[in-house]
């Protein structure tokens, strides 16, 4: 998503949906991206990312500092949850996204 210009901004263990069985993508035009790496397949699904409500187009928006919250309570990174606590004004980042995933992992190995 983030390469496509979009921010999740909501990065949680319900909106993390991995499929039993991976499915083949429709109209899959290329097996790899160069952002990626040539070694990454794209022709088939794994899993996908749900919920867009918060999601923005970080391309088309500019950045501004803001005191809004979005996400998940237990999954939102340190820096948003210290800036928040504090009435900041701050700008949510991938960075907060890529610890959001860091709280799904964890939470999904305490809860197995």
């Amino acid at each position: 998503l983030y390469l496509g210009g979009v921010l999740h901004r909501d990065v949680s263990n319900g909106n993390i949906l991995r499929l039993q069985e991976p499915i083949e993508r429709p109209h899959s035009r290329s097996t790899s991206l160069p952002e990626l790496g040539d070694d990454v397949n794209l022709s088939s699904c794994r899993g996908f990312l749900a919920d867009l409500d918060h999601a923005i187009e970080w391309r088309k928006v500019p950045p501004t500092p803001s005191r809004d919250r979005s996400g998940t309570l237990p999954f939102i990174s340190m820096r948003l949850i210290n800036t928040w606590a504090a009435n900041e004004p701050t700008l949510h980042t991938a960075a907060d996204d890529l610890e959001s995933f860091m709280w799904v992992l964890v939470w999904s190995l305490v809860h197995i």
